[in-house]
């Protein structure tokens, strides 16, 4: 029997997008929600407690929705131990999760699963609901078919109206720097310049020249003027990359440079105004970094007054087969050759595997594989996964978690693990030669170091 559904239009929030993007399983609260986050009846909701309940066209079930590629019944849910049990009744079209077709699959609160153009999201009952959705799979040049990329697009089209400054975090290769750029472009500082500043790539006897500019005579070696980033920005945006790692003695310059929205050259006797904004992007947890000393509290909160989480490929599964068929067809044109094939089986094999080098990591090994692939020839799993040595299809989450450890030390054991591993890696697939290692992993010579360091690792001879 169908229990009787309480549906509501919810109201446009602008909680962070980090809420409900968890996909993790767990008994479900005596009363969850079933949001529709995208399609045409976007902002409904469905209240789930015990029972089971009916999502399709007809009139009858228990979530009634429009969609023309939902069938008149096609998901069954209903509670059980570990979750929210979702199984397709038979659907013409079939049902989604993570770019996966699926028969029946147990989630938790966070999950989301697709049918037709609709999108469902599993929520708790005292829960806000998330950012909304963002309609189109593009943002001026990022692309993300994922409900989770379209939230950070959502949030990038509210940022664009404002001039505070924004902290995007995220893993290595995850394009933050993209995500920056597609900020500038959509905002009315468009027309002017975007700058970039590397800061893992700078020195720290450089750092503030780098930002700030230096006169004639300022240190040996400075025999003209120099404009910073600061300067060369004008009323444009300036992106700060890597700024986890600036350096402590460094932060208070920039600190004061972002307060007073002026800044003094290295050497110079008086101050500038500046008018850009600045945008700031870190693979770091600056929370944890200001615990450790590392980084001042001050700087990081006037840096992150608007925030963005740019999750990593492997929790956006979805974004997998538009990013390599844009990839494939980019890389084909380039080398005009025709765009190879990319089966069903190969789109397959893709989604399994973990991408630890995200978005980066995606492209280079497609951009590799159609430029050895001979003409006219398809793509395959073989060809790709070798060389995919960094690469593992998912494991089971029992295999790896040790749950008798607190969260953030199992956490930390495992970023260090796969930190160690991926490093000694890409050292080793480049010969040794840390210049090409740091060039195919989309790092800076300098945090490579780091790595080789932090985890006890010689430094191999440098070649290049």
């Amino acid at each position: 029997m169908w229990h009787p559904a309480t549906m509501t239009q919810v109201a446009d929030t602008t909680e962070s997008i980090a809420e409900a993007q968890s996909s993790s399983r767990g008994p479900l609260p005596a009363r969850a929600r079933i949001v529709v986050v995208s399609g045409p009846d976007k902002d409904r909701v469905l209240e789930v407690g015990d029972g089971m309940y009916v999502v399709g066209k007809h009139e009858a079930c228990d979530l009634p929705l429009t969609d023309g590629k939902v069938s008149r019944q096609h998901l069954e849910l209903t509670r059980v131990p570990d979750g929210l049990r979702v199984r397709d009744i038979g659907s013409k079209n079939g049902s989604y999760y993570q770019g996966a077709l699926f028969a029946a699959i147990t989630i938790g609160i966070g999950a989301s699963v697709k049918l037709g153009s609709t999108e469902l999201l599993v929520i708790g009952p005292d829960e806000k609901l998330p950012l909304e959705v963002w309609e189109g799979e593009q943002f001026g040049n990022l692309m993300g078919a994922s409900v989770a990329m379209r939230r950070v697009f959502s949030l990038l089209a509210r940022y664009a109206q404002s001039d505070a400054p924004v902290l995007i975090r995220g893993e290595s290769g995850t394009g933050k720097e993209l995500l920056a750029a597609a900020l500038h472009e959509q905002s009315k500082r468009a027309s002017e310049p975007f700058v970039i500043g590397d800061l893992a790539a700078v020195t720290g006897t450089l750092i503030e020249s780098e930002l700030f500019g230096h006169v004639r005579g300022a240190f040996t070696g400075a025999d003209h003027d120099r404009r910073g980033l600061f300067a060369e920005a004008r009323g444009g945006t300036i992106f700060l990359d890597e700024i986890g790692e600036l350096a402590l003695e460094d932060q208070p310059r920039l600190l004061r440079a972002l307060d007073q929205r002026q800044f003094r050259p290295v050497g110079a006797s008086s101050y500038q105004p500046f008018q850009a904004r600045v945008v700031a992007a870190t693979n770091r947890s600056l929370d944890e970094e200001v615990s450790a000393g590392r980084f001042r509290a001050d700087l990081y909160h006037r840096l992150a007054v608007l925030a963005v989480e740019v999750p990593p490929l492997r929790e956006r599964r979805d974004d997998i087969e538009p990013l390599a068929r844009h990839f494939v067809a980019r890389t084909a044109a380039s080398l005009g050759v025709p765009v190879p094939e990319l089966s069903p089986s190969l789109l397959a094999v893709m989604r399994e595997l973990e991408w630890p080098g995200n978005v980066r990591q995606l492209r280079n090994v497609l951009e590799r594989a159609v430029t050895l692939t001979p003409a006219d020839a398809p793509l395959d799993a073989t060809t790709l996964g070798l060389m995919l040595p960094s690469l593992e299809p998912r494991r089971s989450s029992a295999s790896i978690v040790d749950p008798s450890i607190p969260f953030h030390e199992a956490k930390s054991r495992l970023i260090d693990t796969w930190e160690r591993d991926y490093v000694r890696s890409i050292v080793e697939r480049a010969g040794g030669n840390l210049s090409l290692a740091a060039r195919n992993s989309g790092m800076s010579r300098m945090s490579l170091y780091r790595l080789l360091e932090k985890h006890g690792l010689s430094h191999a001879p440098d070649n290049g």
